[in-house]
C-alpha cells in the first residue's frame, strides 16, 4: 500500500537552532523540519531540568536566527520532540515565512 502525504504544506529539513519561549520560560532546541504551517523541534537537552514543562495547547514563540518570532500553539509532545502549529500567521506572515524558508533552504543546499 502506498503511503500518501496528507500535509497541505511541504516540510523542509532545516539544520538550525531555535529557542522556544513560553511565558517566562525558554527552551533551547533545534529544528527537525519546518513548513509555513508549523515546526517540529527537538529539545537540545533535558528541558525539564531548569524549567516547568511545556504543555499541549500552550501558546509559545519560536525564535529562529534573525527571523521575527513565530507564534504558535503546542500540538504534540513526545520527548524530546515538540510540534508547534503556527495558527496565528496571517497571509503576509505565511508569505514572509515561506520566503525565509526558501532562502535558508537554498543557503544550506537543501533544494529538491
Amino acid at each position: 500500500m502506498k503511503n500518501i502525504e496528507k500535509r497541505q504544506f511541504k516540510r523542509v529539513v532545516t539544520p538550525r537552532m531555535a529557542m522556544i519561549l513560553a511565558s517566562d520560560r525558554s527552551y533551547a532546541s533545534y529544528i527537525e523540519d519546518i513548513s509555513i504551517s508549523g515546526v517540529r523541534l527537538c529539545f537540545a537537552s533535558d528541558y525539564r531540568r531548569d524549567n516547568a514543562p511545556i504543555v499541549v495547547g500552550e501558546t509559545v514563540d519560536v525564535l529562529v536566527d534573525e527571523m521575527s518570532p513565530l507564534k504558535g500553539a503546542v500540538v504534540r509532545i513526545t520527548e524530546p520532540v515538540v510540534v508547534i502549529d503556527f495558527d496565528g500567521l496571517d497571509e503576509v506572515g505565511r508569505k514572509r515565512l515561506a520566503a525565509e524558508i526558501m532562502d535558508r533552504q537554498s543557503k544550506f543546499g537543501l533544494e529538491d
